[in-house]
């Protein structure tokens, strides 16, 4: 009824929960209109779950500090952005692509794909390096609704893998993408639900295993080497888990008055090494 221009109009989906940072809005229309080609564009902010997280349980708060820092990594790598949870998107790219996936249980991710396939390739997702502040899952139920919570959510999140069967059926005969840019595309979204559904285990079960499953193994010289080996991987790995959590904890907001400065937080750094891993796997 206005006559106000498709491509003058930038749609952000948001959650009940989620609080856009002051400048958000304004960073967005700033990335729109430098864009070349903000039709086939998604601009997605950092999704960062602060709003209660000095409320949380401490094994909940670890989850949500790592899926926020995990958003702020991949915001540096755009080529493999893909749209989560909070994004926006022109009203003209989105009547295009007939808006949202009405069928799809990861509907944000799902759109990076419908958007993909029906510009032929011609779509990419644009860093917004601002928050968009959500809530930590949190159960009025206590710890164990929490915790039932949370898997939920992860459960949920990890139904992104029906993508791979819906790209694969999709792509195989569009010659109007690129022959290595649709399979490197389809290559990152296999080997990302792969590995966050196998990682942790193999980390939890990979220092034994090979003595377990062959008996030979235990007689020859890599075996001898191998507890030094892996015990080294393992400490390099551990200093990167120290700057991850000293990054994240500085991104936190301040602590509420009526809280003291948590032996939480002091325990929380000396466990992660040993309850990350048994978490993500549970």
């Amino acid at each position: 009824k206005t006559k106000i221009p498709y491509s003058n109009i930038i749609v952000t989906s948001l959650d009940a929960d989620n609080r856009v940072h002051k400048e958000y809005f304004g960073s967005l229309t700033y990335n729109y209109l430098i864009d070349p080609d903000p039709d086939h564009s998604a601009y997605q902010p950092l999704s960062m779950y602060f709003n209660n997280i000095w409320h949380v349980p401490l094994v909940i708060r670890s989850i949500s500090v790592g899926s926020s820092f995990w958003q702020m990594i991949e915001s540096t790598r755009p080529y493999r952005l893909r749209n989560f949870s909070a994004h926006a998107q022109s009203l003209t790219g989105l009547i295009q692509t007939d808006f949202w996936s009405t069928r799809s249980i990861v509907e944000d991710g799902h759109q990076y794909w419908r958007s993909y396939l029906a510009f032929d390739g011609n779509y990419k997702v644009v860093p917004i390096h601002l928050p968009v502040f959500q809530d930590a899952v949190l159960s009025p139920k206590g710890y164990l609704g929490t915790f039932r919570e949370q898997y939920i959510q992860k459960r949920r999140w990890s139904w992104g893998c029906s993508d791979i069967p819906y790209v694969i059926t999709k792509i195989v005969n569009n010659k109007k993408i690129a022959l290595y840019d649709r399979w490197l595309q389809f290559g990152r979204l296999l080997e990302g639900h792969f590995s966050w559904a196998t990682t942790s285990v193999i980390l939890a079960v990979v220092g034994w295993m090979p003595r377990f499953v062959n008996a030979d193994f235990r007689d020859s010289v890599i075996a001898y080497n191998f507890p030094t080996i892996y015990s080294r991987i393992l400490s390099i790995a551990m200093l990167g888990l120290v700057v991850t959590l000293v990054i994240s904890m500085l991104l936190l907001p301040p602590k509420p008055k009526n809280q003291s400065l948590a032996w939480s937080v002091i325990i929380e750094w000396l466990i992660a090494p040993i309850m990350l891993p048994i978490s993500n796997i549970f």
